[in-house]
């Protein structure tokens, strides 16, 4: 049953497809940072959080082509203009974040 503004979500798939670009792919994204701060190890979970990066934008590509994913405004669907918003403004953050951690690092 649907409620209020909140999109339905009929398919399964994209809900889990939604959840891992909204929520747990971030998760994971700070778990590499942090594993990156701790020990050190920046080719190993940099090469990580990169790849955990392109697959956050990824499943927010899935999302928008394969299950009719909406705008977070609740304005109907997201359309590829969208995704290349995203896309652009959510690398741009997670590579400053990147180079945050990384100038941190040295000078620890």
């Amino acid at each position: 049953m649907k409620t209020g503004n909140a999109p339905s979500c009929e398919n399964p798939s994209g809900c889990l497809v939604r959840l891992y670009w909204m929520l747990f792919g971030n998760i994971l994204l700070l778990g590499c940072a942090a594993l990156m701060m701790k020990t050190g190890a920046i080719a190993i979970y940099g090469s990580a959080y990169f790849a955990v990066a392109a697959s956050i934008i990824a499943a927010r590509f899935a999302d928008i082509r394969y299950f009719n994913g909406q705008k977070a405004d609740a304005s109907g669907p997201a359309t590829m203009d969208d995704m290349k918003k995203y896309a652009a403004t959510v690398f741009a953050i997670y590579l400053l974040f990147f180079i945050v951690l990384y100038v941190a690092k040295l000078k620890i």
